[in-house]
């Protein structure tokens, strides 16, 4: 492990509720270079890793979503076929928020949502907290402390912020294991 990635690591009071950290207008993380202590908005990790990334598919998902949307909000149908010149910036603009309302109706954040409360209890779990699940995700959280029962999971070191001072990309990991006797960033 890098000191500069070392450096952000915190200590046992990581396990106790972190506020959240400061972040400009982009979302980027602001924090303080490990070698100047000056404060820097560090490029994100997911952003970095995505330059190189084929969204080919995640692109797909989404006409299909818009495609589910629209059959089912004739409304929606109606306001699009209304546009008669799709390059004119005000047609742009309704096409952007038709796309988004029939995507939203089709339940394009529905798994997403769940996906995040799910890595929420999770971080309960692993900080040692009291769990706050509705019990109808009990099987998946039970599937979860089954998977996880080999790893010695650091709570100082769960959902911890790391940076890259040479790439200036900083990023949050999701845990911190050690598998007989060897450390392992754990992405969930």
């Amino acid at each position: 492990m890098s000191t500069a990635v070392a450096d952000f690591l915190t200590t046992e009071a990581a396990a106790e509720r972190r506020p959240e950290p400061e972040r400009d207008r982009f979302g980027r993380y602001v924090m303080p270079h490990p070698t100047t202590g000056k404060k820097v908005a560090w490029t994100r990790a997911t952003t970095w890793a995505k330059t190189c990334a084929d969204t080919f598919g995640l692109t797909r998902w989404q006409c299909r979503m818009v495609a589910v949307g629209l059959g089912r909000r004739p409304d929606l149908l109606a306001q699009a076929a209304t546009v008669t010149d799709p390059d004119d910036k005000a047609a742009k603009k309704l096409l952007d928020r038709l796309a988004d309302e029939a995507m939203e109706h089709a339940g394009r954040s529905v798994r997403a949502n769940l996906g995040s409360a799910l890595h929420s209890f999770t971080e309960q779990i692993d900080l040692g907290h009291k769990l706050t699940a509705p019990p109808q995700f009990a099987a998946d959280l039970d599937a979860y402390r089954a998977g996880t029962k080999d790893l010695l999971i650091d709570p100082a070191h769960v959902e911890r912020i790391v940076c890259i001072p040479e790439l200036e990309v900083a990023g949050t990991f999701d845990r911190l294991a050690t598998i007989d006797g060897t450390r392992y960033i754990a992405d969930l």
